[in-house]
């Protein structure tokens, strides 16, 4: 019987993942929030040195505008196709 992979994750770790990423990629954070307790601590500190853990909805929901915001503003720079936020027109 073979061990499974250290590196693996759950089916079930797996799709709160593809969850989360679903909904951060079309800017419903109130979704994401949803996943998290009121509590719940956000930590990216170990892959981005330069930030500090997020805890509680309202700072988790700040930093991920901050993220949005960063992105869109990327987005723009390097004009990658599908990517860049839709902007309303005039009727």
């Amino acid at each position: 019987m073979s061990q499974p992979d250290a590196h693996s994750a759950t089916p079930e770790i797996q799709m709160f993942f593809d969850e989360a990423f679903e909904c951060y990629n079309r800017h419903d954070f109130d979704a994401m929030l949803e996943m998290y307790a009121v509590d719940a601590v956000f930590d990216v500190s170990r892959v981005m040195l330069d930030e500090n853990p997020r805890q509680g909805h309202e700072d988790i929901r700040a930093y991920w505008d901050q993220m949005w915001d960063i992105r869109a503003y990327w987005d723009q720079m390097w004009d990658i196709p599908g990517n860049a936020q839709e902007q309303p027109t005039a009727a």
